[in-house]
C-alpha cells in the first residue's frame, strides 16, 4: 500500500511514531533519520512505520552484543533443491510488491 498525504503544517516523524505507538499500532514501530550536522538534529529525511518484522535488536551479552535480524522485502525461504531455489528466485525477481519495497527501503 502507498498512501501520499499532503500536510499544511510541518509533520516530526517522531510525533508521528509516537501517535502511532499510543495509538494501538501493533508490530515493531521503526524511525530512521539522517542530519547535516551530528551536533544538531537537523533532520533531512526521515523513515517511519510499522512492521510485523522486526529490522532488528540488540543485546548485550557479557563483553558482546548480539545484533539479530529478521527478513524483510525481498526475501524467500531456501527451496529444497536447487531447482526450487531456481523458482523462488524468478518469484522474487517478478514481484512488483517487491521490488517496490526494496526501492523505497534503498532510496533512505
Amino acid at each position: 500500500r502507498k498512501v501520499d498525504l499532503k500536510l499544511g503544517a510541518s509533520l516530526n516523524g517522531l510525533d508521528a511514531l509516537m501517535r502511532m505507538k499510543f495509538g494501538g499500532h501493533v508490530g515493531h514501530l521503526f524511525y530512521l533519520a539522517t542530519g547535516e550536522d551530528n551536533k544538531e538534529l537537523q533532520f533531512n529525511r526521515e523513515f517511519i512505520g510499522c512492521t510485523p518484522e522486526r529490522l532488528f535488536q540488540v543485546k548485550d551479552r557479557g563483553n558482546e552484543r548480539i545484533v539479530t535480524s529478521e527478513a524483510l522485502a525481498g526475501t524467500r525461504i531456501r527451496g529444497l533443491t536447487p531447482n526450487a531455489d531456481a523458482e523462488l528466485l524468478q518469484e522474487l525477481l517478478s514481484s512488483k510488491k517487491d521490488m517496490l519495497e526494496n526501492e523505497i527501503t534503498g532510496n533512505f
